[in-house]
């Protein structure tokens, strides 16, 4: 028994250098070639969500001015802009309480009058970026106006429908009735009490006088205008929008606004959004523009008149997703019409 030979066993001869090689090359191509494609699908992924990104700033940027703009020298009774008075204080002075300034007034990229200079520190506006100012006034409180039951123009008292209100003093109001609209600040006012009241003198700004009518003879002692039961009660908005630098060191759109009390409170609203240029249709005499037109080619007088504005937005990704390397940049175009206003005689 002894004498018996056994099979060979194959495992115990183990692999040649040249298996060995060949076995390690092959493992090599399926890790290049699955590391290939988790780095395509990684790029990829960034890719689309950098794009994701853009077109969520842009949705941003566009619904929020296409809001703002809609309600541009809107008021709850339709009043025309030409016939609102303003009470405050240096009205021109200052951007948001500058009525006459028109419901929307632009400008161009290198005007020096815009509200906030051009600049590289953070807060600045971007060089060669347009920018504009929307005038109109939103409800008084939590989305609703205040319904005015007595007027008494000479004693500068509002009576309202509710001693459960948000008013206080300081606030920016505008009223109206179906004849014409008024500016003004509210002098002394308490959320518990009927009484609105809108005297003259000092405050921020101030009214600089508490008669609301229009003209002189709205405004002869002992007569003023006063406005009609049924009238309403809304806050002055005033919004401008502009590129500037963030605190990050990169470009954004900016919103400034106006709260209660006419303070100006700046927001960030998106980050990348780099370049914004504006152009303007006009109907003057009921006859509409053959074009848009820029900023700088609107007189100080036609602002009222603009009928549609046409936004061109740039905006850069914030990640290098491109496949240089580098942000991917994409150009939104959104044209939005102002709601028109009937002249009421």
């Amino acid at each position: 028994m002894s004498d018996i030979k056994r099979p060979p066993c194959f495992w115990q001869k183990g692999l040649s250098l040249v298996e060995l090689m060949v076995s390690l090359a092959i493992g090599m191509l399926i890790v290049l070639a699955v590391s290939n494609i988790f780095l395509s699908n990684h790029a990829t992924f960034r890719s689309h969500e950098a794009l994701a990104q853009i077109q969520q700033n842009a949705r941003t940027a566009s619904e929020l001015m296409s809001v703002d703009l809609r309600n541009a020298g809107g008021n709850p009774c339709g009043i025309p802009v030409n016939q609102v008075a303003n009470a405050l204080n240096n009205a021109t002075a200052n951007w948001w309480s500058n009525w006459a300034g028109g419901k929307v007034q632009g400008f161009g990229g290198s005007a020096t009058d815009a509200p906030v200079a051009s600049g590289t520190a953070a807060g600045t506006r971007i060089s060669g970026t347009d920018s504009f100012i929307i005038r109109g006034s939103i409800g008084a409180c939590d989305g609703s106006s205040l319904t005015v039951t007595a007027h008494n123009g000479n004693s500068a008292q509002f009576s309202v429908n509710t001693a459960s209100h948000c008013i206080s003093s300081g606030n920016v109001l505008m009223v109206c009735d179906m004849r014409q609209a008024a500016i003004f600040q509210v002098s002394n006012a308490n959320p518990n009490n009927t009484t609105i009241v809108h005297n003259d003198g000092s405050g921020s700004p101030g009214n600089s006088t508490k008669c609301l009518g229009l003209n002189t003879a709205q405004c002869s002692p002992g007569s003023f205008y006063s406005f009609d039961p049924q009238a309403q009660l809304s806050r002055l908005y005033s919004v401008y929008w502009f590129i500037g630098n963030n605190d990050r060191g990169r470009p954004s759109l900016f919103r400034s606004r106006t709260d209660n009390s006419g303070s100006v409170v700046t927001e960030e609203i998106a980050e990348g959004v780099q370049d914004m240029q504006a152009e303007y249709l006009l109907r003057t005499g009921g006859t509409l523009a053959s074009d848009f037109v820029a900023a700088g080619s609107v007189g100080a007088a036609d602002w009222n008149n603009v009928v549609a504005i046409r936004l061109t937005f740039g905006i850069r990704s914030i990640s290098n997703a491109g496949t240089n390397q580098q942000p991917l940049e994409r150009t939104f175009v959104n044209l939005i019409s102002l709601r028109n206003q009937e002249i009421v005689q």
